[in-house]
């Protein structure tokens, strides 16, 4: 319950290296073993909450990639009266770094989405589907000879907004 009610702000400005915000500016993960000394370093929240917690230790790590920095993770045992060693250090890295790339790929995927549904206004899908995977056979185009004639038809472009391109 207490985790629910703290609020940390990562943009906070702080000399404390082991500042959520600091961690997650630097883009690193610390291991920090709860000591009195390490307690004094804390404000009165921060000091209030790891009591609360009862936390012997715990881990922070950035999630983030090169792309996106999506926030922190911490780690702790608080059920059990185990300290984190090294070894859970590297391991919680390693799924931080995964979740990271995992929220990455739903960043990509959403934009992907988004952009199939804007094209598939004007284009076929074999067209964006090319496009997307990068198979077209040019970017610029094809080259052909054609007739257009512009006119100023009353109603056309509502109609073109709701007609399949292949109706046209």
């Amino acid at each position: 319950e207490s985790v629910r009610k703290y609020a940390i702000d990562l943009n906070q400005e702080t000399e404390n290296i082991t500042h959520l915000g600091n961690v997650f500016k630097s883009r690193k993960s610390v291991l920090i073993q709860v000591t009195p000394e390490y307690i004094q370093t804390l404000s009165v929240e921060g000091q209030a909450f790891l009591k609360s917690l009862g936390s012997r230790s715990f881990v922070i790590c950035t999630v983030a990639t090169d792309k996106n920095s999506h926030g922190v993770l911490l780690v702790d045992y608080i059920g059990s009266k185990k300290q984190l060693d090294n070894d859970d250090h590297y391991f919680i890295t390693n799924i931080a770094n995964q979740l990271a790339i995992c929220l990455d790929n739903n960043i990509h995927f959403e934009t992907e989405h988004k952009l199939r549904l804007a094209f598939q206004k004007c284009l076929p899908v074999e067209v964006i589907d090319s496009l997307l995977v990068g198979t077209a056979s040019s970017i610029n185009g094809i080259s052909r000879v054609i007739t257009v004639i512009f006119t100023d038809i009353r109603g056309f472009t509502p109609m073109t907004e709701v007609v399949q391109p292949q109706e046209m």
